[in-house]
């Protein structure tokens, strides 16, 4: 009995699976900590740990580098930022067994009719929370 409770809780750990809803949250949250330069409501969106993130084998990812992404995304977005743009899609990806983290998720702003900007996050389902894990990752597109 005791190894089919074990066997029933690990199983529903690596069920878990973010939702469209949960995504949008984690993006409205990051766009609002932007907005009002809110660094430290950035930096609680992420997990850190001691993994060490798969571009950078030789060091963990701390907030230091939290902090840079954080610069780097206001600049990125200044457009959708300073215009307060909607979301045009979320998406989620779901990662192979070979990555560090669970999913991927992306959301996009349309900026006109021939360019879109998208950034998104790794994250996992931490401690009862969708964290972000290590580094964004930022797309400037076509918009079809």
């Amino acid at each position: 009995m005791m190894g089919l409770v074990i066997l029933f809780i690990g199983s529903s750990l690596y069920s878990q699976s973010i939702t469209q809803k949960e995504a949008r949250e984690i993006f409205q949250q990051t766009v609002s900590a932007l907005n009002n330069y809110d660094t430290a409501s950035f930096i609680s969106l992420w997990h850190l740990d001691d993994s060490k993130p798969w571009f950078n084998w030789n060091r963990e990812y701390d907030k230091s580098d939290i902090i840079q992404e954080f610069k780097n995304l206001q600049s990125f977005l200044v457009v959708p930022l300073v215009k307060e743009l909607p979301f045009e899609r979320i998406e989620i990806t779901e990662m192979g067994p070979g990555f560090l983290n669970t999913y991927k998720i992306k959301a996009y702003f349309k900026i006109d009719n021939h360019l879109q900007l998208g950034y998104g996050f790794l994250t996992d389902y931490v401690g009862s929370r969708w964290a972000i894990r290590w580094h964004g990752e930022t797309t400037v597109s076509p918009n079809n």
